[in-house]
């Protein structure tokens, strides 16, 4: 079975290939990834989500692969139904967020009353 820590798995391997790759990848080889992501993002947890959310923002970034917008809100609602949230995983939603130039007033204030406690 494909599980959710599978998937934020394959994201971030293809971003480590995609380093010496971006130029001559085709954006079609992720889709059925993306589909899959998209289908199944509702029963990943945190780690799982901010591990694909960035690794989706990094490939994103290098190849100009274009995802519906659908995808961020997503990540956005998922993220914000978890209180319990670590530091490591806030940075790489919050930079997922802002490779992609995605705006989310509610998810960053969300990530702010995570944040401040910590401090």
């Amino acid at each position: 079975e494909f599980r959710p820590s599978h998937i934020s798995r394959c994201w971030n391997k293809a971003t480590h290939l995609m380093k010496n790759e971006r130029h001559t990848i085709n954006n079609r080889i992720f889709l059925p990834l993306i589909n899959h992501t998209i289908t199944t993002i509702k029963d990943f947890d945190v780690p799982s989500l901010a591990r694909t959310a960035h690794g989706i923002a990094k490939i994103s970034s290098q190849t100009k692969l274009s995802l519906d917008p659908s995808f961020w809100k997503a990540v956005e609602v998922e993220t914000m139904k978890n209180t319990r949230i670590e530091g490591r995983q806030i940075s790489n939603i919050l930079w997922a967020f802002a490779k992609v130039k995605r705006s989310s007033p509610e998810l960053f204030h969300f990530m702010q009353i995570q944040i401040i406690p910590k401090l």
